[in-house]
């Protein structure tokens, strides 16, 4: 009665354990516990996205040259610090001496010839916008100097050369520049009109190319995934045919006993 009684307890015990297995796979209602789950998604989902912008960064700065940009303007900023500087120092008061010595002739021939106000205006207007015009060509010219004679040449040691094609595209364009007009005629519009429309061909020729490939490539696929459903149910069945020949085959080894 005693053994008995023990192991009624045992099953009791074992009964209480169960409910209570069964109560922590039922989830009871716990708001920490589903606060923490909660966290942990939300925490995933940040990691997640962290990993996938910082994998569309790396391509972002392959892509675009970032590194090679961000280096070229640090070198531009070094380099238009160096050139302003040389123009302040050197170019400026050279030129704003011949400026003087200009403005002082148009004086004297306004007050010599007494030209009117109204002539004496747009002459000073010009004369500023070509004041205008020789800075931008004096701060090319400088920059050129700077980078190609005096960093190129002269720290670095080297020279710039120009190589077959090049020569022959450097060639082709000065030809093209002599023979052909700023403000063109009407071969040269017939020319320009006829080789847009031509573009315009091409490009809806190449697009419909780019089209064609991307049905095939779909086909292609489709295919690979047909084929590969095909060859799984083919297995599963071969291997449905085998099961129930096996099966057979034991079921008549199993009568032969019998009917001996």
């Amino acid at each position: 009665m005693e053994r008995s009684t023990s192991r009624s307890g045992a099953g009791g015990d074992g009964s209480q354990a169960a409910s209570r297995t069964d109560a922590s796979d039922g989830r009871p209602e716990d708001p920490r516990g589903a606060r923490s789950d909660g966290g942990g998604g939300d925490r995933t989902k940040i990691s997640n996205v962290a990993v996938k912008l910082y994998h569309d960064f790396r391509q972002f700065v392959f892509a675009n040259g970032v590194m090679s940009a961000a280096a070229g303007f640090s070198l531009g900023s070094a380099t238009k610090q160096l050139v302003e500087s040389l123009m302040d120092k050197i170019v400026l008061p050279l030129l704003l001496l011949l400026v003087k010595r200009v403005k002082d002739v148009l004086r004297t021939v306004v007050s010599r010839f007494g030209i009117a106000n109204t002539v004496r205006v747009p002459v000073e207007y010009a004369f500023d916008l070509a004041w205008a015009v020789i800075l931008y060509a004096a701060v090319v010219v400088m920059t050129f100097v700077v980078l190609e004679y005096f960093i190129n040449n002269y720290i670095l040691g080297l020279r710039t050369r120009l190589s077959s094609t090049q020569k022959d595209e450097f060639a082709a364009a000065r030809a093209k520049c002599k023979t052909e007009r700023v403000i063109p005629d009407e071969n040269v519009f017939r020319r320009i009109i006829d080789s847009d429309k031509a573009a315009i061909i091409r490009g809806l020729d190449i697009i419909r190319l780019e089209n064609l490939e991307h049905e095939k490539a779909i086909i292609v696929s489709d295919r690979h995934v047909h084929k590969g459903n095909g060859d799984g149910v083919s297995d599963s069945s071969s291997s449905s045919s085998s099961s129930s020949s096996s099966s057979g085959s034991s079921s008549d080894a199993d009568d032969e006993p019998s009917s001996r």
